[in-house]
């Protein structure tokens, strides 16, 4: 409830700008298009861009990437800490939390979901000290995927990303 009522209040802000680029921040933070005019969306299908309005890796590793290295970067001014604990351990448990709560203050959308796992996964196995390696963190999400909701098998997206994998 409280998170509806923060997505709720998200989408206020947005559209407490009265102009295009209100509807289009609120459909670039948190992939509500509802507000978007047609003309706007179609203009962006026409320059080959639509995909940015819904919330997939782009944002979910971006918000991923902005909290580690602003946590690095703060925990790499106290020289002291810095010798005790490892800063990207800790860096990568700092920006954990922030992604899954980005994807669920989205609204969990599928595509957020896939690469909430994949960074997730990634994550996780910086903070135990393992190997990162894409098709990893790509199986995992998709197993992850699976045991969330099977019937996302027959989802052709879920083949779209299974096969992102192989070059």
């Amino acid at each position: 409830a409280k998170l509806d009522h923060l997505r709720y209040q998200t989408a206020r802000f947005w559209e407490s700008h009265k102009d295009t680029a209100g509807a289009l921040g609120k459909a670039l933070a948190i992939g509500d298009r509802g507000s978007l005019p047609t003309e706007i969306q179609d203009a962006w299908a026409d320059a080959g861009v639509a995909h940015l309005l819904a919330i997939s890796g782009l944002h979910v590793a971006f918000l991923a990437w902005i909290l580690y290295f602003t946590a690095y970067i703060f925990l790499w001014l106290w020289p002291t800490l810095a010798q005790r604990i490892s800063l990207r351990r800790l860096s990568a448990l700092w920006a954990l939390p922030g992604v899954v709560f980005y994807t669920l203050l989205c609204g969990a959308q599928a595509s957020a979901s896939r690469s909430a796992l994949m960074v997730g996964a990634y994550l996780v196995g910086l903070m135990l000290r393992r190997p990162t390696a894409a098709a990893n963190t790509m199986g995992i999400a998709g197993c992850g995927l699976l045991g969330i909701d099977p019937s996302s098998l027959y989802d052709p997206a879920l083949a779209s990303f299974a096969m992102d994998g192989y070059d």
